[in-house]
């Protein structure tokens, strides 16, 4: 990492620090935070042991590849933006051994934190995403017609992504069907035609 990525990175922990108590508790979770713990979870895990090193060996090779641009660091600080039960999933998988240079947090502090440092060529970072939408319209049931839901599931969508790795983000989104209890894939990558 070097000394530009640094810096980076210690302002936006330093940011971090001062927005809100570490003693805060959070208040106890319904099945729908617990469900979509555990659906993040899974999925941050397998993160941090597969996706994440293919990622930063796909930005180390892009920036031997192209033109070198002396403020592009091949190490990295990694910033994953997620939801409260993201936050609260990142704590249990990354509880034992952080990767190198990670910060988690909400997209709107992630947000923030880019206009008082910006980096928008991610020259110090990459930034990666990894939370559930709970709660699809019913008016947009209708685009996910070809995976029925069962007798009182709702559609669930998991997005992950990664921006400043290639030359264009990657995004994924996963269905999924919650019944108040469980939730089951319905598609590992389906075509959001609305972001709502």
């Amino acid at each position: 990492m070097n000394p530009h990525t640094t810096r980076w990175l210690a302002g936006l922990r330093a940011y971090l620090a001062q927005l809100a108590p570490a003693d805060e508790i959070p208040p106890p979770p319904d099945a729908a935070a617990r469900e979509a713990r555990r659906v993040l979870l899974d999925s941050m895990r397998w993160w941090s042991a597969e996706e994440l090193p293919r990622l930063l060996a796909a930005r180390r090779e892009r920036l031997l590849a192209g033109p070198p641009r002396a403020e592009d660091d091949p190490d990295p600080a990694v910033v994953l933006t997620t939801t409260p039960a993201g936050l609260a999933a990142a704590a249990e998988a990354f509880a034992a051994e952080p990767p190198a240079g990670l910060v988690v947090l909400p997209e709107v502090e992630y947000r923030r934190w880019c206009r008082l440092e910006p980096d928008e060529s991610h020259a110090h970072h990459v930034c990666c995403w990894n939370w559930l939408k709970t709660h699809v319209p019913p008016k947009r049931w209708g685009e996910f017609a070809a995976w029925p839901l069962g007798e009182g599931e709702v559609y669930w969508l998991h997005r992950v992504g990664a921006a400043g790795v290639a030359a264009e983000e990657l995004r994924r989104t996963r269905l999924l069907a919650f019944d108040g209890t469980r939730s089951r894939l319905l598609a590992e990558d389906v075509r959001e035609r609305a972001f709502e």
